[in-house]
């Protein structure tokens, strides 16, 4: 079939090809060329085909509507591979010690196996990573990127989906271990050259003949994830491996989520008789994942970018789950950190070179555009300076020179912020206000709720526990404050001197006790015309015990000023939109439309969208509250709010008489009289019509509030929420239930 000019195929007119693939998805067009529909003679390059360097330059589109400097585009991408290269660098120097470590003792473990004597066992490890399975899978990476290069070993690792069955399970085995040295072709040549002889590809004899000529000496095989396997599939491939654990050098490792008793319970005893093991325990090391998003908190002064509390308590969400490894979270701090610097045209405020920003009136306009940008002002307007918001407001030069101040002046107090956690959690390790030890990753998303925090149980209950410590345990908290280095304006130097004048630390006697202390507080007991009454009575104190009451009373309003004045909300700052991260999903609302649910919103709510005083409410229901059904409200939202207090069948005459005892003003319907309705009907067949009456007194009338019901079930029609039913001719049918 030939193409003709017009970009068809032979002499098939486009109304028939679009006939003949309706029902495919997609279909080919080949459109009309400039010379007609000729092959040029020779090939020219048009256009200049960019290298991947440059592609990856032009990564961050420009922002402001495309308004936005190119130049601004580039430097915030360069911030961000700069600002992303430090944080890994940092969460490498904390995590690799500790798994270096752990992974040591596994290493050592494998390569003194063959040596030791097995007494006709297995030698077998049982990693205890915790209820986290990502833990496991991170180890195996880490094992696999740090002594995979060793050819004297190899390290074969399957979880549940490779091992449905036992021959599927060794089919896996043999070859993994050989693709691991030989490759997938080597394998394949490997079977090929001794199908005739070993016909069947998971016979653990091809494994053995590739162990004895490659010289291996240990074959690690890493059951993750062993509670998911079927006990019975698992006591087989155990006694399948330890049966050839004479030919092959099997070393067995088995990554436990649970604990070691559970385990053996599901074991059977011969199965247990055949395992020689040994415990290493991976859940008593220190959260990774905690580890990651402190030293986020920690470089916040030299990245510049901090985390609010929104997508905070998602990573901690996300941390708390069983199948959250380090390398998910890693990505999810890396996405974070990324999505900041990609559609945020604040963050070049983030860069110490930033005097070129003043040609550039577009970003002057979208900082006039944040909400702490309008607080900000109002605050100003509060205090009566007019000249100042008026400067903001008209002068791009003074308004970015006070958002480079406010960057720099949040960083700093987010800097300040940290330092306060930090002397939180070493408060909290000497006081113990809870017989639970406190999460660090835990306090650290609630701090960031500012007040809120000042006021949770966190907080109040150690205040109230450094009030009635001992002088013993409160020279322990201020040694601790001492060593906080980061914790400037709290000077515990003056404080632990006043604490050695009134008890010395070499005192023999025992430690002092405040007047808030229960054990001072004596009860007495009165028996008055058979009547027992209870009363408690106040301390009496030595001079010792006063002054070091008073000294209490002074640490603990220190620590409480600290506190109150460092650990704020990110969000209350001033240009925080630049330096602060809050957004849970910015992409996601932007491209993925919902139109039902702003349908829905938009009749439940309706003063959210028209904003007049009408459709207001009360105090109780103003921004939007549902419950409140008023007749001012337009006549389609009215029906559908009692539309959704109804069935799935709804009678059309219950529903009028409810639509009409809103909308009808019942005062003028139970005291108006047929002389009223009389004047009304006259004024009514005026030039202006009903509506006009009705806008004016304020007042519908039956008629009038008939017209709105059928009109306003005509438009839930044509909008699908309503339908006739066939069942009934008076009735209607739901088409759709809220938020389903």
């Amino acid at each position: 079939m030939s193409t003709t000019d017009d970009g068809f195929r032979g002499d098939v007119y486009p109304e028939d090809i679009h006939e003949e693939t309706a029902h495919q998805s997609c279909y080919l067009y080949l459109p009309r060329t400039a010379d007609g529909g000729q092959r040029p003679s020779k090939r020219r390059k048009t256009a200049h085909i960019a290298t991947d360097s440059e592609a990856h330059a032009e990564i961050f589109p420009a922002l402001l509507s495309g308004q936005e400097n190119v130049q601004h585009a580039k430097r915030r991408r360069i911030t961000f591979q700069k600002c992303w290269a430090e944080q890994k660098s940092r969460v490498a120097h904390l995590l690799e010690p500790a798994d270096n470590a752990f992974l040591g003792e596994v290493v050592q473990f494998v390569k003194e196996a063959p040596t030791l004597p097995d007494r006709g066992r297995l030698r077998t490890g049982l990693i205890l990573c915790g209820p986290k399975a990502g833990s496991q899978t991170s180890l195996l990476e880490r094992w696999n990127s740090t002594y995979s290069q060793s050819s004297s070993a190899i390290v074969v690792s399957l979880n549940p989906t490779q091992a449905a069955n036992l021959i599927t399970a060794l089919k896996n085995l043999i070859r993994a271990a050989i693709t691991q040295v030989d490759g997938l072709d080597g394998y394949q040549t490997f079977l090929n050259e001794r199908k005739r002889r070993i016909p069947m590809n998971y016979d653990l004899e091809l494994l053995q003949e590739f162990v004895a000529s490659r010289s291996v000496q240990r074959c690690v095989l890493y059951l993750t994830d062993i509670e998911a396997f079927d006990m019975l599939l698992l006591t087989d491939l155990i006694s399948v491996v330890s049966a050839w654990k004479d030919r092959i050098p099997f070393v067995l490792l088995l990554g436990l989520s649970t604990t070691v008793d559970l385990f053996e319970a599901r074991l059977s005893r011969s199965t247990i008789r055949l395992l020689d093991c040994r415990l290493f325990d991976a859940s008593v090391r220190a959260d990774p994942c905690a580890e990651i998003y402190q030293s986020l908190n920690a470089m916040s002064n030299v990245s510049g970018i901090s985390l609010g509390p929104d997508v905070s308590s998602i990573l901690f969400e996300m941390s708390r789950e069983q199948d959250a490894g380090v390398a998910s979270f890693d990505r999810a701090i890396k996405h974070t950190i990324m999505s900041h610097f990609f559609a945020n045209a604040l963050s070049i405020l983030l860069e110490p070179d930033t005097e070129d920003l003043n040609a550039h009136p577009e970003l002057c306009e979208a900082i006039r555009c944040t909400d702490s940008f309008r607080a900000h002002a109002e605050e100003i307007l509060d205090k009566g300076d007019l000249k100042t918001v008026r400067g903001l407001l008209n002068d791009d030069r003074l308004l970015l020179g006070a958002a480079r101040e406010a960057v720099r002046n949040g960083r700093e107090t987010m800097s300040r912020h940290h330092a306060a956690l930090e002397l939180f959690e070493a408060v909290s390790k000497v006081v113990k206000p809870s017989e639970t030890p406190q999460d660090s990753f835990f306090i650290q998303v609630q701090a960031l709720s500012g007040s809120s925090f000042l006021d949770s149980p966190l907080y109040t209950d150690l205040i109230s526990k450094i009030t009635i410590l001992p002088s013993n345990d409160m020279r322990k908290m201020l040694d601790a404050i001492q060593q906080q280095h980061s914790s400037p304006g709290l000077d515990a130097t003056i404080l632990l001197e006043r604490l050695d004048h009134v008890i010395p630390p070499d005192s023999t006697k025992g430690p002092l006790r405040t007047a808030y202390d229960p054990r001072h507080t004596t009860t007495s007991t009165t028996v008055t015309n058979n009547k027992v009454s209870l009363s408690k009575h106040g301390p009496k104190l030595s001079a010792k015990e006063t002054e070091y009451t008073r000294l209490v009373d002074q640490i603990t309003n220190t620590l409480t000023s600290y506190f109150e004045t460092h650990i704020v909300n990110p969000v209350t700052l001033f240009m925080h939109e630049a330096f602060v991260y809050n957004l849970k999903s910015p992409l996601a609302t932007v491209f993925t439309p919902r139109p039902r649910y702003a349908a829905e919103r938009a009749l439940s709510m309706p003063y959210d969208y028209l904003g007049c005083e009408c459709c207001e409410g009360d105090a109780s229901t103003r921004g939007g509250g549902r419950g409140q059904i008023l007749a001012t409200q337009p006549p389609t939202s009215i029906l559908w709010q009692l539309w959704c207090e109804a069935g799935g069948i709804v009678n059309v005459r219950d529903l009028w008489e409810a639509f009409r005892a809103i909308v009808i003003d019942r005062k003028e319907r139970e005291d108006g009289g047929k002389e009223e309705e009389e004047e009304r009907e006259e004024e009514i067949q005026g030039n202006n019509g009903e509506k006009d009456v009705a806008e004016e007194t304020g007042v519908v009338d039956e008629r009038m509030a008939l017209a709105l019901f059928y009109r306003g079930l005509a438009e839930l029609r044509m909008m699908g929420f309503v339908k006739p039913t066939k069942r009934k001719a008076d009735c209607l049918a739901k088409t759709a239930w809220r938020g389903l």
